[in-house]
């Protein structure tokens, strides 16, 4: 805007000699156009670029980060990251060396027709008899100054073009997410899920990870889901929490379809504890709590879902309890197991008011006594709520109201343990297989002794 003001002020001033701004700007229109060409194809570039660039920082990652350096030492993996890392960055810095190329060249183009604006103007002013010398002086100054307000003009709408371009991708993106309504609100708790014949396959697998899949689950029941790895029990989830849109059946929450409802107020009644869990770089109580600030005193009920979980006593051990930083990042700052921070992950999941909780495999690195008691004390919460579980052990589905078994994305039984053991089918086939690891072990200890 600056320019615009100051060069459209220089132009007046030259009432009968127009025709040399004119001139001037003429020159500077296939910069314009060369500017604008340039930052078409950086954007261009930008995006083919955007898969390479990932991948190179998920190698500075597995290179920098402390969760890979076990493996990363232990199998050698040092020189091939490192290897991988520079090949991916050398094709980018290529394709960007050459654009950087390219531009100069029409840069150079750009910069020719801008003098030769600029010298024609000059040389026209030199032949007008009216002028002197003081006058083509300040003349020729103000021919300059109108030129450097074009250009600088030109670079901003250059920039102006580029942000729009960037920011198309975004909103390009943002109304693709639109395009999926949920207009409605969820106003009532949870008390029932029913899938109706739900069929969902991922992008670029021709296999259905869900095929067909009919159940319903009722407020106050516990529900234990198992299956081999990849039978279907985790897509089973997330088609439930509407993270998947149905392919074919529906999913029903209170007889509504979970496509149609609004997220926020559908997500504010589940709790969901996931196999991957975030490791948040902040305290221990915002871990649990995240609206917490970083010296906020745990409250009540925090320390009642910690007792639960089992950290209660190692949090109150530590100098600084419950505001415990969890980063080396940070002064003060500390590592802790992974067990410990699954702990952190199933209390947080349990501080939530919800109508529904939901544990995938979220006790994976806990010892059996622990995980023990922690599903004893989740399959005694609430009476009302709806209790997920997700599990490979088949043995905590012993307590459950309800088994659900997934087969090669199949749902091929629902039941209670006695009644699906008497079926002898695949959950009979799980639990007597898992059962023999302990039998076996109980055999062998015996004869040594």
């Amino acid at each position: 805007m600056k320019s615009v003001i100051i060069m459209t002020s220089l132009m007046i001033g030259f009432q009968g000699s127009f025709y040399l701004a004119f001139i001037i700007m003429v020159g500077c229109l296939p910069q314009f156009i060369l500017s604008y060409k340039i930052r078409k194809k950086q954007h261009e570039l930008d995006l083919q670029v955007t898969s390479d660039q990932r991948l190179q920082e998920y190698y500075k990652e597995l290179l920098t980060k402390s969760q890979s350096v076990k493996e990363r030492h232990l199998f050698g993996l040092k020189g091939l990251f490192t290897t991988r890392w520079e090949n991916i960055s050398y094709d980018i810095h290529k394709k960007y060396a050459l654009f950087r190329y390219k531009s100069l060249r029409l840069n150079f183009l750009g910069d020719i027709s801008n003098i030769a604006g600029y010298m024609i103007a000059l040389v026209l002013l030199l032949l007008t008899p009216s002028i002197d010398g003081a006058g083509f002086l300040s003349l020729s100054v103000a021919l300059t100054a109108i030129q450097n307000g074009v250009n600088a003009f030109i670079g901003d709408c250059i920039a102006i073009r580029g942000q729009v371009l960037d920011d198309d991708v975004v909103y390009d993106f943002l109304e693709e997410q639109e395009d999926i309504q949920h207009p409605c609100d969820l106003k009532e708790p949870i008390t029932s899920f029913t899938f109706d014949h739900v069929s969902f396959t991922y992008k670029g697998s021709s296999i259905r990870a869900l095929d067909d899949v009919n159940v319903t689950l009722n407020a106050g029941e516990t529900i234990v889901i198992v299956g081999e790895n990849g039978a279907g029990k985790t897509t089973f989830i997330k088609m439930l929490l509407g993270l998947y849109p149905c392919q074919g059946g529906k999913v029903l929450c209170n007889h509504q379809s979970v496509d149609t409802l609004n997220r926020n107020t559908y997500f504010k009644r589940i709790s969901t504890i996931f196999q991957h869990y975030n490791k948040y770089p902040f305290t221990i109580a915002q871990n649990i709590k995240m609206t917490l600030g970083e010296e906020a005193k745990p409250t009540e009920d925090m320390i009642s879902c910690a007792k639960e979980t089992g950290i209660h006593d190692w949090v109150s051990s530590l100098p600084k309890g419950y505001n415990t930083l969890l980063t080396h990042l940070r002064p003060k700052g500390i590592e802790v197991s992974g067990g410990q921070w699954q702990k952190i992950a199933i209390a947080r999941g349990q501080m939530k008011p919800a109508d529904v909780f939901i544990m995938d495999e979220p006790t994976a690195s806990l010892d059996p006594l622990m995980e023990a008691e922690i599903m004893n004390k989740f399959m005694n919460m609430d009476s009302r709520s709806i209790k997920i579980i997700v599990s490979h052990r088949v043995g905590m589905a012993t307590k459950a109201d309800k088994i659900i078994v997934f087969e090669k994305g199949k749902l091929v039984e629902v039941g209670r343990h006695k009644d699906l053991i008497q079926n002898k089918g695949v959950y009979a086939q799980l639990y007597e297989s898992q059962a023999k690891w302990y039998t076996s072990y109980s055999s062998k200890e015996g004869e040594s002794s």
